[in-house]
């Protein structure tokens, strides 16, 4: 179907444009409604996504800098106690920062190549975990334990 204006210039096509557009049916497609509605479901959907991602890497933030503060504090705690009081340990950290805990691991070191100074030698861990395990970091230094004797 060809359609043939009278007449030149743009104004004969403005007009026959707005004669069609104003039919006895005025409104949206259903068409055109779906298409509206679909493209506003996938930004939606998108906009949700990067909503939980930027939640969920709040919370690691958060964790990855408070834990390294936390067990450096407690490797303090560790540091003012005497040596014979440095032992396997666990706790929380209460009301101060719900939800972590601490554990304390002291290992004893052997070495051929350090010998008798090895004897010596102990590793010591601090392990702060969060809600449970969900994140985990970990602390660790060595000290010499000299026996007095």
């Amino acid at each position: 179907m060809e359609i043939r204006l009278r007449g030149k210039g743009p104004d004969k096509f403005l007009r026959y444009f707005r004669s069609v557009c104003s039919s006895r049916h005025p409104g949206f497609t259903l068409l055109e409604v779906m298409a509206a509605l679909t493209l506003i479901a996938m930004v939606l959907v998108s906009i949700y996504k990067m909503q939980f991602q930027t939640i969920s890497m709040n919370r690691s933030v958060r964790f990855d800098t408070i834990a390294p503060l936390l067990a450096q504090s407690k490797m303090s705690e560790l540091k003012i106690k005497p040596l014979e009081e440095v032992a396997d340990s666990s706790g929380d950290f209460s009301q101060n920062f719900p939800g972590y805990t601490w554990r304390v691991l002291v290992t004893g070191i052997e070495s051929e190549l350090l010998e008798a100074t090895a004897k010596d030698l102990r590793q010591i861990e601090v392990v702060i975990s969060e809600n449970d395990g969900e994140n985990i970091y970990s602390l660790k230094t060595y000290w010499f334990f000299q026996d007095p004797s």
